[in-house]
């Protein structure tokens, strides 16, 4: 009996905690875009705590403005078109179905649909040990 209580009960904290979690995550988020994590792994490699798979949706014309990249990143472009600035070296990108790119780590970035459908794009984080805390994408 008491173990079907703790199943229970660990069950609800769970879905409270996803829920919420969503929720504060959605909050943050620019609007027509949309940040799903597929899967995560805890790492076995020293410093690494963490891969995340992740499909980031973003609708025409929205993306994320000057936003700082956390973590160690690989990104593949599935949908859609982008442009992409990194702004502390000054490049920007034009990408298509297919292009892979690893922003990097500390830059800020501006990454905007340029196109008329929803970009799709994966997003492996390598986060190390302490990053969680700090929130990112």
């Amino acid at each position: 009996m008491k173990r079907i209580m703790y199943v229970s009960l660990s069950f609800l904290v769970i879905n409270y905690l996803a829920i919420f979690g969503s929720l504060v995550h959605a909050a943050t988020l620019p609007e027509g875009v949309k940040v799903d994590v597929i899967a995560e792994y805890n790492s076995k490699v020293p410093g690494l705590e963490t891969v995340r798979l992740v499909l980031v949706s973003i609708e025409p014309g929205a993306g994320f403005k000057n936003t700082p990249i956390k973590s160690e990143e690989y990104c593949e472009l599935a949908a859609g078109v982008l442009s992409r600035t990194d702004h502390d070296t000054g490049i920007t990108d034009y990408l298509t179905v297919g292009a892979r790119w690893a922003p990097v780590k500390g830059h800020l970035h501006t990454v905007t649909n340029t196109g008329t459908e929803v970009v799709k794009m994966w997003v492996y984080q390598l986060i190390e040990k302490g990053e969680a805390e700090k929130g990112g994408m």
